[in-house]
């Protein structure tokens, strides 16, 4: 279960989780509604496979700030 803290982390780096998850799933050929991935993401129900989708797109979105960061840096290095 993701805990309040975690929830807040994730809102945070990736407000349109829920978007992002159901691209995920659907990539893996499963579909659930918003409401059901709401409520895994809020503890009301379990389900291993969203919430694993949920941290994998948090996950992914974290990977992308740093690379863009990194990218950043380099462009505007001092020569």
């Amino acid at each position: 279960m993701i805990n309040k803290r975690q929830r807040n982390r994730i809102k945070k780096v990736l407000p349109f989780y829920i978007v992002k998850t159901k691209e995920l799933l659907k990539t893996k050929g499963l579909e659930y509604t918003d409401d059901y991935i709401r409520h895994v993401f809020s503890g009301v129900r379990n389900n291993i496979i969203i919430e694993k989708a949920i941290l994998e797109a948090y996950q992914r979105k974290l990977q992308e700030l740093q690379d863009l960061e990194a990218e950043k840096e380099k462009l505007f290095q001092k020569k």
